[in-house]
């Protein structure tokens, strides 16, 4: 994996092309997980290959797993998925 910082700053637009094709899918705003935030982490999986639309898909599914392994609570992206 790529250090964050430096895909962030490589990928910038990319992860908020990503960041903005995630919101859509989602629907209402998540709380912010502990580590890092969204947009470095799909500059991340875009700087290691993901198309836009894949690192999107992949942020999907981690919040969902976030919310279905977690003691705590980030909420999920969408309620039909429940």
């Amino acid at each position: 994996m790529k250090h964050a910082i430096e895909a962030h700053r490589l990928h910038s637009q990319e992860a908020n092309d990503a960041l903005r094709v995630y919101r859509t899918w989602c629907a209402k705003p998540l709380p912010a997980v502990p580590g890092m935030a969204t947009a470095p982490r799909l500059a991340v999986r875009i700087a290691n290959g993901l198309s836009i639309e894949e690192a999107a898909g992949r942020e999907y599914l981690y919040r969902w797993n976030l919310a279905l392994t977690s003691s705590r609570c980030f909420g999920v992206p969408h309620p039909l998925g429940m």
